[in-house]
């Protein structure tokens, strides 16, 4: 059965269905280059709520943190970082939020489970978006949201992790966290940035973009 990309709206075949060593299924579309996860396979709020709070998400695991700020300090030497900033998808321990406080930058926090009204603006100059996006179901429709929240102008700064080799995405580890349903390859970027109206201007090609806004 055909299935409509829910990014680009592209029709996508049974041919390009992937498999997961655990059994799920995804598609490819040929057009943008995303993987999602079939609609069968999609996780529910509950699963979702369960696995995030499962995360040890802590300000004291300095690894985590050096993870978590590498977006940013990735950033600061590339754009001019303006305040405020916005964390979206912040979880439910906000740790980049308070960084960024500690820091002495103002930053808000949202999310749409556990911070539903962390957006104090209608737009930022600066928006991360940090191991997110590859949780969207409604693709285009949460880009499209979240573009919108970064005034004209301005910066979004995203991590997550590119599939870069299609042979190797059934074992690939990013796959399998049942909470992740849409992957993006360094293509899916530039296809992002026509399509949203923006300029990509920075990639490191694995994890890393920033998106401007026009203004």
């Amino acid at each position: 059965m055909m299935r409509n990309c829910p990014l680009c709206s592209s029709k996508v075949s049974p041919d390009h269905i992937l498999y997961g060593n655990s059994g799920a299924s995804f598609r490819k579309c040929p057009h943008c280059a995303l993987i999602f996860r079939s609609q069968q396979d999609l996780p529910s709020p509950e699963t979702e709520r369960s696995r995030y709070l499962s995360h040890r998400n802590s300000p004291s695991d300095e690894g985590y943190v050096r993870f978590l700020l590498r977006p940013f300090e990735w950033a600061k030497t590339r754009i001019d970082l303006d305040e405020p900033f916005l964390d979206y998808g912040c979880g439910y321990a906000p740790v980049f939020v308070n960084l960024m406080r500690e820091g002495g930058f103002t930053c808000h926090g949202y999310d749409p489970l556990f911070f539903p009204d962390g957006i104090e603006k209608t737009s930022y100059p600066t928006v991360f978006c940090i191991e997110t996006v590859e949780h969207f179901h409604n693709t285009y429709a949460e880009w499209e949201r979240l573009i919108g929240l970064v005034a004209p102008g301005g910066y979004l700064v995203v991590m997550t992790d590119f599939w870069r080799d299609l042979k190797a995405f059934t074992n690939w580890y990013y796959q399998n966290d049942p909470t992740h349903t849409s992957f993006y390859h360094p293509k899916t970027m530039d296809f992002l940035a026509d399509l949203l109206g923006c300029t990509l201007t920075h990639s490191d090609g694995k994890r890393l973009a920033i998106f401007k806004k026009e203004e």
